[in-house]
């Protein structure tokens, strides 16, 4: 069975050095600053997408341990799993559990090295409202772009 995913990318996000397809039902938020350009796609339920160029960056591992360790401070039952090479070229993927709210949420943190710059993106929802996206997630990532 064909993954019905990229269908529902009916809409291209242009902003600065950044742009992705994402499906238009669903809400885009934007954020900007000198150093970073960050865009969040949020669904009709808990999750949600984001897309960040970080520039001035050291690399990509620090920027995966940058946003690990935020997660770290905000929450305190979190489960780490090992990182991995993403299924993605030259992409890295780090997962991880927490538990806030008797509800277990689920993260992806998926980084790639750019030009003078690390694109870090972060899939987060409660467990079965993020399983239910991550085709369309990882089809949104795949059309990511960087100039």
């Amino acid at each position: 069975m064909e993954n019905p995913a990229p269908s529902l990318l009916d809409q291209q996000y242009q902003s600065g050095d950044l742009s992705f397809r994402y499906p238009g039902f669903w809400q885009l938020e934007e954020f900007a600053s000198p150093e970073e350009l960050s865009a969040t796609v949020l669904t009709e339920d808990t999750s949600f997408w984001m897309a960040s160029i970080i520039r001035n960056a050291d690399s990509v591992e620090d920027v995966l341990e940058s946003a690990l360790a935020a997660f770290e401070d905000e929450y305190e039952d979190l489960d780490i799993y090992e990182r991995l090479e993403d299924h993605l070229p030259g992409w890295s993927r780090q997962e991880l559990d927490f538990h806030y709210q008797d509800l277990i949420s689920s993260v992806v943190l998926q980084a790639t090295a750019g030009t003078d710059c690390v694109l870090l993106v972060i899939y987060q929802g409660h467990d079965q409202d993020l399983d239910a996206h991550l085709d369309v997630f990882d089809a949104m990532t795949a059309t990511l772009c960087v100039k």
